[in-house]
């Protein structure tokens, strides 16, 4: 499975998050699968790509600064590079926003994952209150939404309507394990020291002050303790070391800096105490580690920690020092008590802290990420085939494309129709091995094999390979044409099996274009010719706005501006969505310099470009002159101008 991740918080940026999406991509990519992580973080220079190997997603277009804008369109090209099967964009902020947007121009599924950042960050200003709106609700369009913690889950539908799927980070639990032997207490010079370890960034959310303010009661009891506190000098250093000197402990806290994850393990494996003194947490990663490691965890009931915890058998949980939220209030001096309590109880009682240790290795050991990856790819399975239901409403389809189209009783649909079939037919030569993907009722293929071609003809719809097959036979070609039931995104045939390859109108019903076109290109050992809808025509642009264009009725007049409006308020995206039969599914009509686009990215060269027809709505009397206008279809802008457009293109080697 191919998998696109999105962040916009990634390493050097160390935290809970951060490390959980590089150890979801390492044990996926390690499973087998093809992860890429797309950064969306224009403040970082040049992502740690020591890990895993980072794309960044730059804001800039012909060196100017779009911002968001930026982003979406640099985001969009490199995911229509890469070609993911999903999109598992995380945080409901901007990778939200940027990772669903991208995806439902793709038509890829996507997957966010609500972490605290998304949830619980207010905005400061009017323009963030703005932007944070707009990130959430793109966010929340998503085709499925995984929370890292059951209280996270309940927030968001709460406050937004939308039930996440609870499912907690994983932990590393060969990395993180107990009894590692290290040397690390020789060299702090803490030999004969009671450890109390928090590795927590120093931010407010954290609690770290609360765990500092605690230390004087703790000396107290155990006089012999350190306090070790492992995060990046930043954000409230200063205010906590003063305040260690204020409260005359700076001699018991050791403010260890930033270390390598690499290294953490042999901290914890010094620690008699690891502490959470959370005020909001998700699903603490820290925590999991130290419960990997066999540490006796105290933790604050809040948030993810209490869903984790079970108090006194896999950790010690002491109330919340208020309610869950970033916006952290004054220090709450009865929580300062209850840290310092829990401390003093789990050193002075050896066999409590035993069964802690043994219940928190247990419970690491059921999130291990082998473990939570396994119900990650059966989430993402889950969502792709709810996208394959397309497939299967097609599989039992019937186009009635004879009928219809074919033999319209409208002169002009059917003028339209049989115009493009015998513009594909000028690029097919006697004897050419020729594979009609997604053949329909097999008009193509009849008149390709009527014309001396070898003509496989294929489509995932077993009536209309039925009907093919019949109507072959009623234009006695049924032995010189081979019909199967095949997907487009899976052929069921070798690498550069045909001379040509022709889709007619198919490519764009599908759940992933590029899959597609890709198929199609694999299995071509030339040539290619493609017809797909596009939207710069009037008849296009009334079948936009709900009404069709070989006949006029009331609907007709308000239909037409309602198309032309649609194709203006889209025409910075790939095109507009018709909606395609009852069931109103995915059906792009493309704008036609995106079709080019798109036709080069998957490695061809456009030979031949034309518009199908050059056609007005609803009239016949126009028949006349389309005919006429039609003989400069494939001319220099004209060729823009059809309801679809026929492409010849050579493959690139």
């Amino acid at each position: 499975m191919k998998i696109a991740m999105i962040t916009d918080s990634f390493y050097p940026f160390v935290g809970g998050s951060e490390t959980a999406i590089r150890n979801l991509t390492e044990t996926l990519n390690k499973a087998g699968h093809d992860v890429k992580v797309f950064g969306v973080f224009p403040e970082v220079s040049s992502p740690d790509e020591r890990y895993v190997p980072v794309v960044k997603i730059d804001p800039d277009i012909f060196g100017i600064n779009l911002r968001v804008f930026g982003l979406l369109s640099n985001l969009d090209r490199e995911i229509k590079k890469f070609k993911p099967d999903i999109i598992n964009a995380h945080f409901m902020l901007k990778s939200g926003y940027l990772g669903v947007k991208v995806a439902k121009r793709n038509n890829i599924p996507s997957v966010v994952t609500v972490r605290g950042k998304g949830v619980f960050y207010k905005a400061r200003t009017i323009k963030e209150k703005i932007l944070f709106s707009m990130y959430r609700k793109m966010s929340l369009k998503s085709d499925l939404m995984i929370a890292t913690s059951a209280e996270m889950a309940n927030i968001v539908d709460e406050r937004w309507g939308v039930r996440p799927t609870p499912l907690s980070n994983g932990v590393d639990i060969k990395r993180f394990r107990p009894n590692i032997v290290t040397n690390l207490k020789d060299k702090l010079g803490i030999e004969n020291k009671k450890v109390i370890l928090c590795v927590r960034r120093l931010v407010p959310k954290n609690g770290i002050e609360y765990m500092v303010r605690a230390m004087p009661k703790i000396l107290w009891n155990y006089p012999e303790t350190v306090l070790i506190l492992v995060a990046p000098k930043l954000r409230e250093y200063k205010k906590l070391d003063n305040l260690a000197c204020e409260l005359g402990v700076e001699t018991k806290i050791i403010f260890a800096g930033e270390v390598n994850h690499d290294i953490l393990p042999q901290y914890f494996s010094i620690a008699d105490v690891v502490v959470q003194p959370s005020i909001a947490e998700a699903r603490s990663l820290s925590c999991l580690e130290a419960m990997a490691s066999g540490s006796a965890i105290i933790a604050t009931n809040t948030g993810g920690l209490g869903e984790l915890i079970q108090h006194k058998v896999n950790g010690f949980l002491v109330p919340a020092f208020e309610d869950s939220t970033y916006q952290v209030g004054a220090i709450n001096q009865k929580g300062v008590d209850n840290l310092a309590s829990a401390v003093v109880e789990i050193f002075s009682d050896n066999k409590l802290q035993k069964d802690i240790q043994l219940g928190a290795r247990k419970t690491a050991q059921e999130n291990s990420w082998d473990n939570v990856t396994k119900a990650t790819l059966d989430m993402y399975k889950r969502v792709i085939d709810k996208k394959d239901k397309i497939k299967l409403i097609y599989t039992n389809y019937s186009d009635n494309i004879i009928k219809k189209r074919f033999n319209s009783n409208y002169p002009l649909r059917k003028y339209v129709h049989r115009t493009q079939l015998s513009s594909f037919l000028n690029y097919i030569s006697e004897g050419q091995k020729v594979l009609d993907a997604g053949c329909g009722e097999g008009i193509l293929a009849v008149l390709m094999a009527k014309k001396g071609a070898l003509v496989t003809a294929c489509d995932i719809s077993i009536p209309n390979i039925e009907n093919a097959k019949k109507f072959a036979q009623t234009e006695s070609v049924g032995n010189k044409i081979r019909f199967l039931c095949a997907d487009i995104e899976a052929l069921p045939f070798e690498d550069n099996s045909f001379d040509v390859v022709v889709s007619s109108h198919i490519l764009e019903h599908i759940p992933n274009f590029h899959k597609g076109l890709d198929e199609v290109r694999r299995v071509s050992k030339y040539k290619v010719i493609i017809g797909l809808p596009t939207c710069l025509n009037l008849c296009a642009m009334s079948l936009l706005g709900g009404a069709e264009y070989w006949y006029l009725r009331k609907k007709s007049f308000i239909a037409l501006p309602k198309g032309i409006g649609r194709v203006a308020w889209n025409i910075f995206k790939d095109g507009v969505d018709e909606g395609y039969g009852p069931n109103k599914l995915p059906h792009l009509r493309r704008y036609p310099w995106v079709v080019k686009r798109e036709l080069k990215d998957a490695g061809f060269k456009i030979v031949h470009f034309e518009a199908n027809s050059l056609c007005l709505p609803y009239f016949n009397f126009w028949l006349p002159i389309i005919r006429f206008i039609d003989r400069f279809k494939g001319k220099p802008i004209l060729r823009n101008l059809g309801p679809a457009v026929l492409v010849v293109a050579e493959k690139i080697r």
